[in-house]
């Protein structure tokens, strides 16, 4: 099977390794990696890349090759990542997880069809809208324009130059999270173009999970009840309820709400496999 990364945030991968391969890692900075053999010798190899100084031992350094240069090692050091969570019963992997089930805290390996937001351009394509509805359309709906400039403003106070990730899987239940442009394999729009905004296909997420939402947090009256909660005539208490408002609206627009599982990713990817593992 080959993985086909489109993003991969190493430095979470290297503190999985790090506080997992605790031992792994003595051994390199004890100078004892000369008595490990086979798979455990190019673990502590791997490992030894990881760190940022340069150790004593049997380990081989004279290249100065680091870990953070060498993207040929990304890809396994994912494995070791993953594998290492998976030993730890740290991982859960359930490609029907049904959102009841869905834990905390953790770690969770999830598939299914996968949904990429990237709000720079979509607020870029919202404030020039008129512009490049001229170009492409003979015919302009009415009040079209006025409603572009609003989402514009929605996105550019809400969400900038962020990137949103979300999987569905079997059951239906989703997994959102934000993309770091530095870990992504690619440029955004480089992936956009080759795989859309909505691939095709499965994939396949590797994330930490970070909340997720009650419903009685995602009702509109729980909402508006926040934003009304401070009363009154003093400075004070007018402030209160203007920040009151403003959380209220980034609860709306800045956050992930009920259905929805708020996750930090970790990997996104699809799986290539051959003819006999198919």
């Amino acid at each position: 099977m080959f993985r086909d990364f489109i993003y991969l945030d190493i430095n979470r991968v290297q503190s999985i390794i790090a506080q997992l391969q605790e031992g792994l890692l003595n051994e390199v900075m004890e100078g004892k990696s000369e008595d490990a053999r086979g798979k455990a010798q190019m673990a502590v190899n791997l490992l030894a890349m990881l760190l940022p100084v340069r150790v004593s031992g049997s380990v081989e350094h004279g290249r100065g090759t680091s870990f953070s240069e060498s993207k040929v090692l990304h890809d396994y050091a994912f494995e070791v990542a993953r594998r290492s969570l998976e030993d730890e019963g740290l991982l859960l992997e359930d490609d029907g997880l049904d959102r009841d089930d869905v834990p905390k805290t953790g770690f969770v390996q999830v598939r299914g069809s996968a949904r990429i937001s990237d709000y720079r351009t979509l607020e870029k394509i919202a404030a020039n809208y008129d512009k490049v509805d001229k170009v492409f359309s003979k015919k302009k709906e009415p009040g079209m324009g006025k409603q572009m400039k609003e989402m514009s403003t929605v996105i550019d106070s809400f969400f900038k130059d962020s990137i949103r990730v979300k999987i569905t899987n079997a059951e239906g239940c989703e997994f959102v999270g934000p993309l770091s442009r530095e870990h992504l394999r690619e440029d955004i729009r480089d992936l956009i173009y080759k795989y859309s905004s909505t691939p095709e296909g499965e994939w396949v997420m590797l994330a930490d999970i970070a909340r997720v939402p009650e419903f009685e947090d995602s009702e509109e009256g729980a909402i508006i009840e926040r934003m009304e909660e401070v009363d009154g005539g003093t400075v004070s208490n007018q402030m209160g309820k203007a920040l009151g408002t403003l959380i209220g609206f980034q609860e709306l627009f800045g956050s992930v709400s009920y259905p929805e599982v708020a996750v930090s990713p970790i990997a996104v990817y699809r799986e290539i496999k051959s003819g006999a593992e198919a």
